[in-house]
């Protein structure tokens, strides 16, 4: 879209200056085609209109500042380490943790109201002892949690039996020791699965250096399906979280391995 429609949409042309698209911008309209539309003047044009800056500016050496107020080029900076192979991160090495909350919120809702309109069941492992959980339909994350599932049941039942047991997807929610963050459950496109084998970085006590070790017992073939249908995985986080799945496809479209 050229940067003469972005001015009539936006109304701020005298401000907007003409730049080219990074490289990560092409895996997120890839992403999200339905909703990313085009590019122009550093700011990511939507197909309702809106825009949302891919650098928003802000600047912060305290780590939990600078993921308070995350953009778009923060989001897609740390590459996600694709499959089983991966390097235990380091220091607050957490592909995808950083995310503008500003886009999310323009795709799936405003509010915890405007979420929830969008929410569908999806069977997770009833006949197992599972239950119904729900995700929002936006995007196809209900389809795509429920193909995870079909494949999931397809490994060895010493696999998947491990991941029966969930601890919920949808809570409207800040995220705990934040300023108000919003956790990807506000979102509903987040899922915790696994919770008798989950491993959190809260749960542990850091060392003399104030790091902390890394640990987790979720088999690699689980992380692998999720991945494969658009889900990142918080156990490739230095800050893990091995129950927690969100779907990024952005991350795994332009992931390493």
């Amino acid at each position: 879209m050229s940067v003469a429609w972005l001015c009539l949409m936006s109304g701020v042309c005298s401000t907007l200056a003409v730049s080219e698209p990074p490289e990560e911008y092409v895996c997120l309209k890839e992403a999200y085609t339905e909703h990313v539309c085009g590019w122009g003047a550093g700011q990511v044009i939507l197909c309702d209109g809106g825009l949302v800056p891919w650098d928003n500016g802000y600047i912060s050496e305290d780590y939990i500042d600078y993921l308070d107020h995350a953009d778009l080029s923060d989001q897609m900076k740390i590459k996600y380490p694709l499959g089983r192979e991966y390097d235990h991160p380091e220091l607050n090495e957490d592909p995808g943790r950083a995310r503008s909350e500003v886009f999310f919120r323009r795709i799936y809702g405003q509010d915890a109201r405007a979420v929830r309109k969008t929410l569908k069941d999806v069977t997770w492992m009833v006949e197992h002892g599972g239950r119904t959980i729900r995700v929002t339909g936006v995007n196809g994350v209900d389809t795509k949690l429920k193909a995870v599932e079909r494949e999931l049941m397809q490994l060895d039942r010493a696999v998947w039996k491990k991941v029966i047991k969930d601890s919920g997807t949808f809570v409207w929610r800040a995220i705990k020791g934040t300023n108000g963050r919003l956790s990807m459950h506000s979102f509903a496109i987040a899922v915790d699965v696994g919770v008798p084998i989950s491993d959190y970085w809260r749960w542990n006590k850091p060392d003399a250096e104030g790091r902390y070790a890394y640990k987790n017992k979720m088999p690699l073939e689980v992380v692998e399906v999720f991945e494969r249908h658009g889900f990142i995985w918080g156990g490739k986080w230095y800050h893990f979280d091995t129950m927690h799945f969100e779907y990024r496809p952005e991350l795994i479209l332009c992931g390493e391995r």
